[in-house]
C-alpha cells in the first residue's frame, strides 16, 4: 500500500470528521460505501444504538438512535493514524443527555476500514460504563462479594 493512499485514506476520514462535527450528516453519507457496516461496540441493553448496522439506511437509524439520547455540544477529533486501508481515529466530544440535562464527556476510538477511498466498515469504541456513571444511570463504585463498595 502505498503512503499516498493512507494519506488520502486520512484526508477522507478528516473531512469525515469535521463534517460530523458540523452536523453535515449528508456529507459524511456520501463518504461511505453504499454497503457500508457500521458498528457501535456497547455494554449490551444500555443503548439502542448499539451493534451492527449496514448500508446508507442503517447509518440513518444509528444517528437518529443517537439523537434521541444525546444532542452533541462539542466534537474535536484529536488524532488520525493509518496504515493500508486502515485509520484508527480518537475524538472527545460533548453531549448534553436530552433526558436529564447532564452534559457528559465521551473519548471515542473508531477503525476505519476504505475501500476505493470509500469507508467500507467503522468499529466505533467508548467506555460504555464511564458514559453510564456521567449520566447517573449506573453506581460509581461496585460492591465486592462482602456487600463492601470498591
Amino acid at each position: 500500500m502505498t503512503t499516498g493512499k493512507v494519506e488520502a485514506n486520512k484526508k477522507v476520514l478528516e473531512r469525515i470528521l469535521r463534517a460530523y462535527g458540523e452536523g453535515d450528516l449528508e456529507r459524511v453519507v456520501s463518504s461511505f460505501d453504499e454497503n457500508v457496516v457500521w458498528m457501535v461496540h456497547t455494554l449490551p441493553g444500555h443503548y439502542r444504538f448499539g451493534g451492527p448496522r449496514r448500508g446508507h439506511l442503517g447509518m440513518s437509524e444509528v444517528w437518529a438512535m443517537l439523537a434521541t439520547y444525546f444532542t452533541m455540544e462539542r466534537y474535536d477529533p484529536l488524532e488520525v493514524v493509518g496504515e493500508g486501508d486502515v485509520c484508527w481515529a480518537t475524538n472527545e466530544l460533548t453531549v448534553l443527555v436530552r433526558r436529564s440535562g447532564k452534559r457528559v464527556l465521551l473519548r471515542l476510538v473508531n477503525r476505519w476500514e476504505f475501500k476505493d477511498g470509500k469507508v467500507i466498515k467503522c468499529d466505533e469504541y467508548f467506555d460504555t460504563a464511564a458514559t453510564l456513571v456521567q449520566q447517573g444511570r449506573i453506581a460509581e463504585t461496585i460492591p465486592d462479594e462482602a456487600g463492601t463498595a470498591t
